[in-house]
């Protein structure tokens, strides 16, 4: 299984070894990191006329900015692009059989022979240019992944409530030392509180004082950096839930909420309107 950003990966690289140009860099213009970047993000690149119809569209829909629509993102994988039309020629079962020969091979004397390669480049003295980290690299790519959610340990539950509820990507986690587990014990036996498209809560205890909390568990593909900063900036009010920690790993964002056991808020809005109302026909 390979992951969207890889098929990402595979527009770009087939984009440079036909063109011999990057599709995010403008010859006469600026291209630094920062600029790049940006235009990773915020503009689609042009593809040469020469390139024909079916490349065009196979590089074109690999580099889609949106892993849920980019091809390969999908749940065929690398089916989708074993399909396209780029492919047409190519008989992928003598190819996995190492039936078909190399359109070319290169002739290497040595390994260190680098005559393969453009002089322009060997000729250069060897330097070390190591990147410069803009200074917003955390602002730079917010809201934006190469990752498909469907290729996510916890995706498979989330998109499907059915399932485990994100079981074996909390096992994992247990198992990595992810820093949540460090400091609550959570039964993964246990019924969920409740869930949502791309979230689920479950009880959990604290380590150290025995204290019980509803962790809400998110998946690291969801930005909830604003849910949480509204629950700071409301904690205080006797309606808003107590915020008591909020935790990332490399798969989920967990926030450590006060346990409420009053059940459901529908049932207890219902049994209020019903006792107001006794003539009405109940909710």
């Amino acid at each position: 299984m390979i992951a969207a950003v890889d098929w990402w990966s595979i527009g770009v690289l087939t984009y440079e070894l036909l063109t011999g140009a990057s599709p995010f860099t403008v010859e006469g213009e600026k291209n630094n990191q920062q600029e790049i970047s940006r235009r990773i993000l915020k503009t689609t690149p042009p593809i040469p006329e020469y390139l024909g119809k079916d490349v065009s569209d196979f590089i074109a829909k690999l580099l889609v900015k949106d892993p849920r629509k980019r091809l390969g993102g999908g749940e065929e994988d690398a089916k989708e692009l074993k399909r396209h039309p780029f492919f047409k020629s190519l008989d992928w079962e003598k190819l996995y059989n190492k039936e078909i020969s190399a359109p070319f091979r290169p002739i290497i004397r040595s390994e260190l022979d680098v005559s393969n390669f453009s002089e322009e480049f060997t000729q250069m003295p060897p330097t070390d240019s190591p990147s410069v980290v803009p200074p917003n690299i955390e602002k730079l790519f917010k809201g934006y992944s190469y990752v498909a959610p469907s290729r996510n340990a916890i995706s498979d539950d989330i998109l499907n409530p059915s399932r485990l509820h994100g079981t074996a990507g909390l096992e994992a986690c247990r198992l990595d030392n992810s820093p949540f587990f460090q400091t609550y014990d959570l039964d993964t036996n246990e019924d969920i509180l409740g869930d949502g498209t791309f979230s689920f809560c479950r009880r959990c205890v604290h380590k150290g004082t025995g204290r019980e909390y509803a962790v809400k568990i998110v998946d690291r593909q969801r930005d909830c950096t604003q849910e949480v900063n509204l629950l700071r900036a409301c904690q205080g009010h006797a309606n808003i839930v107590t915020l008591h920690e909020f935790i990332q790993d490399d798969r989920y964002s967990y926030l450590v909420l006060e346990y409420l056991k009053g059940g459901e808020l529908f049932e207890r809005i219902r049994k209020i309107v019903n006792s107001q109302n006794p003539k009405h026909r109940p909710l």
